[in-house]
């Protein structure tokens, strides 16, 4: 169980630092690193499946199933857009939903695809281990990686974090979607780890092609009723 949790530590102590980039890429540095972490989770994937499943404290599958329907595209864009629109106070919600939340998404999704298609990894539940690759396939029961609902929630969630400054709450979010693949056995840790590593490098690549933006919120009391103010400041420079 320890080998586990300091690999998810790992996972999120890594965006923490790809936080810093600017998406230049001759810092490959960052990108070799969380690849190579991908790469370490292949000799893994098994005991990780393995004690995520049994693991009697993550034992709610409902609780799984709900929070994987979260990555899921019929019910992530609609949701994704409702909360634009609460968080948008300029009248520009199509622009940004458009132009930055969408184009993530397709970019790391059209990336997920390709790679789904042609490498064929096998899903967990074929039961015939973390290192089967059928190779080109239409099957899904083989197209286990990446994970296209982690790529999926990561596009959104890096960048209504960047916009907003909600990153405390979407990555948390992103990264229980990303257990529920594992628990629900659908993918393979390093599946949802190259999912989510495609998802969060599409919402910053996106984010650095917009114009850059700085984000607060503001809380007060008045006749003892919790009041917030969204400001948001544009900086042109």
């Amino acid at each position: 169980m320890k080998k586990i949790l300091f690999l998810f530590l790992l996972f999120g102590l890594s965006l923490q630092a790809m936080e810093k980039m600017s998406l230049d890429w001759s810092q490959t540095d960052l990108v070799v690193d969380y690849l190579a972490q991908v790469g370490i989770l292949f000799a893994e994937d098994q005991a990780i499946l393995d004690t995520i499943q049994n693991n009697t404290l993550l034992d709610s599958s409902t609780f799984w199933s709900f929070m994987s329907k979260a990555g899921n595209g019929w019910y992530l864009l609609p949701t994704s857009y409702a909360l634009s629109l609460i968080l948008e106070q300029d009248c520009d919600v199509l622009s940004f939903w458009y132009g930055e939340a969408m184009q993530a998404f397709l970019l790391s999704g059209v990336l997920t695809q390709i790679m789904k298609f042609s490498i064929g990894r096998s899903r967990p539940y074929r039961e015939v281990g973390p290192y089967d690759f059928a190779g080109p396939s239409v099957s899904s029961s083989t197209h286990s990686f990446p994970s296209g609902h982690c790529q999926a929630i990561f596009s959104i969630a890096t960048v209504f974090a960047d916009k907003y400054r909600i990153g405390i709450f979407t990555y948390p979010l992103a990264t229980l979607v990303a257990v529920s693949r594992i628990y629900n056995n659908k993918h393979w840790a390093s599946d949802v780890l190259m999912g989510s590593f495609l998802g969060y490098v599409a919402g910053k690549f996106v984010e650095k092609k917009s114009m850059p933006k700085n984000s607060i919120f503001n809380f007060w009391y008045k006749n003892g009723v919790l009041q917030a103010q969204y400001v948001r400041s544009f900086n042109f420079i």
